[in-house]
């Protein structure tokens, strides 16, 4: 009988691993501002398991985001700050484009603010490394069945893709769904180079 997960102390012990060096690369090198590594990042070692990690002592560093249960609302409107984590997403910086998660369940990172976004469109990243590289605006679809992106996507008001060729992958992914589907708007920097 496979052992419970506890997401909690696994995400304890990442976030109590992170050194300094891991936060001069993670700065320098990637991007990601001092504010969103403390928030949002942990460290430690994995290996792979079909779409899933395990952690590992003898696996590869990597890098860990928290998902965590979208907050209820207090009475006045606002969120309340977010608690129950619901899932783990790792992936090494130099290989921004594969990741994994720890329990399957998260959709996309930053799913759990989709209620407090305005009528304004929203960024979706390609990969974890540019969602932290944005603070964590918007969401970042990391789970590997389409159907669970598509109802994260559906529930945006519009999308902004990072650019042209990401917009067309969005547009494919979205034209699967009969309903509503959002609009979908090129961020200003890929905008820049169309003519």
């Amino acid at each position: 009988m496979a052992r419970p997960v506890d997401l909690a102390a696994e995400w304890s012990a990442a976030t109590a691993a992170v050194r300094q060096r891991h936060l001069d690369p993670l700065q320098r090198r990637y991007g990601i501002s001092p504010a969103t590594i403390l928030d949002r990042l942990g460290v430690a070692r994995a290996r792979v398991e079909g779409v899933h990690y395990v952690p590992d002592d003898d696996g590869a560093e990597v890098v860990l985001i928290a998902s965590f249960e979208a907050p209820p609302r207090l009475p006045d409107g606002r969120w309340r700050a977010p608690n129950e984590i619901i899932d783990l997403v790792t992936f090494r910086p130099a290989e921004p484009g594969r990741w994994c998660s720890r329990c399957g369940i998260v959709a996309a990172l930053g799913e759990e603010m989709i209620g407090d976004f305005s009528d304004d469109p929203v960024p979706v990243w390609r990969d974890p490394l540019a969602w932290l590289r944005s603070g964590t605006s918007g969401v970042c679809p990391v789970s590997p069945d389409p159907a669970a992106v598509r109802d994260v996507l559906l529930r945006l008001p519009a999308v902004v893709a990072e650019d042209a060729a990401h917009g067309r992958e969005i547009e494919r992914l979205m034209a699967q769904h009969w309903n509503r589907l959002p609009p979908i708007y090129l961020a200003e920097s890929a905008l820049a180079g169309v003519a």
